[in-house]
């Protein structure tokens, strides 16, 4: 009997983080048509992979991958972005450029989401997975909304 609470338990937890990122998602996708972007596809798959958002800004394709947090979770949800996601992200991106047939530069940024009781926090990190401009050198932007 305890097994089967457990599974429940975890089904349940998986929906709610699933139903929090699509949230998230939905926020960025809105904010980024304000900023200018032309949103091209989200939540689009290659085999196991996904990109959360596409978007094309300036004459280049940008890659967007969302990460949200909701109330006192102390960690950053941008730190998420690990190596392996990074490589993950890399091998989708190169799918999505051949599948596509687009020729344009690339840029990968992350959207971090935080809802806190006063309202939405964004940090947008631009060019996030490049060598020259990582994330722990360079101040991103963090909006409120």
């Amino acid at each position: 009997m305890k097994d089967i609470k457990t599974t429940t338990k975890s089904i349940s937890t998986q929906s709610i983080k699933q139903i929090k990122g699509k949230m998230g998602e939905k926020a960025v996708v809105l904010w980024l048509k304000r900023k200018g972007y032309k949103v091209l596809d989200t939540n689009w798959m290659a085999k196991n992979k996904e990109i959360d958002i596409v978007t094309e800004y300036q004459n280049m394709l940008v890659f967007v991958e969302v990460k949200t947090h909701f109330g006192k979770q102390l960690d950053y949800p941008e730190t998420a972005v690990n190596k392996q996601k990074q490589r993950s992200l890399d091998i989708a991106a190169q799918q999505y450029l051949k599948d596509k047939k687009i020729n344009l530069a690339v840029r990968q940024d992350i959207i971090a989401v935080q809802y806190h009781p006063w309202g939405k926090q964004l940090l947008h990190i631009p060019d996030a997975f490049s060598s020259t401009n990582r994330y722990l050198y360079n101040q991103p932007s963090k909006l409120y909304f």
